[in-house]
């Protein structure tokens, strides 16, 4: 039990739908070795992890709240899978991420804010694509990629984070029509060994 609330540690999945009327009171959900889930309407707090998926694929994360975690979603070797209208706040690390070679995922049109890491974390993650986020007042980078490429980072709203996009060590990235104002705190976009990116210079909020 987490705060009274039980553990579900889901192994070896398939089709499963997950909400309040099938899963009430989640205290904490991993999901691991499966294949087309659906987790919708889900709240989860004071975890490690909020969601994890984990080998997980062609999966879906939709109109969930995770807060008061370590990390809000993280995805470890996940493909095809959305995360979609989430509430992502106040995590102790960071908002969504995704490493160990999570491929191909699409993160879009999420709130993501007051996280004391980043908003979003692609570490060692490429062909992922983050599209027409709120990403606000994160205390590192809005959006960072280490050592990940060929991603698309499209559409973002980001404001008043420490730095708003950040790139180590990636390549082939396309980052564009984003839209950054950080009330000059830090840079807006901060790049390091980056090469064969297309860079779209973002417009001013």
């Amino acid at each position: 039990m987490v705060d009274g609330k039980p553990i579900y540690y889901l192994i070896n999945q398939s089709a499963l739908i997950i909400n309040s009327s099938a899963f009430p009171n989640i205290g904490y959900l991993g999901i691991i070795n499966s294949t087309n889930i659906m987790i919708e309407g889900a709240t989860v707090t004071n975890n490690y992890q909020g969601i994890l998926f984990a080998y997980t694929n062609s999966s879906t994360i939709e109109n969930c709240n995770a807060s008061n975690n370590r990390y809000g979603i993280w995805f470890s070797h996940s493909t095809n899978n959305t995360v979609i209208g989430n509430n992502i706040t106040a995590n102790d690390y960071d908002g969504i991420m995704l490493c160990d070679s999570s491929t191909n995922n699409i993160i879009s049109k999420n709130t993501i804010a007051a996280n004391n890491g980043f908003g979003i974390l692609l570490d060692y993650s490429s062909g992922n694509s983050i599209r027409e986020n709120s990403i606000m007042a994160n205390d590192l980078f809005g959006i960072g990629l280490i050592d990940s490429s060929n991603n698309e980072v499209v559409g973002n709203n980001l404001t008043n984070n420490e730095c708003g996009i950040g790139l180590v060590d990636s390549l082939y990235n396309n980052i564009s029509n984003n839209r950054i104002n950080n009330f000059g705190v830090k840079d807006g976009i901060y790049s390091i060994a980056v090469s064969y990116t297309h860079l779209t210079l973002p417009t001013k909020a």
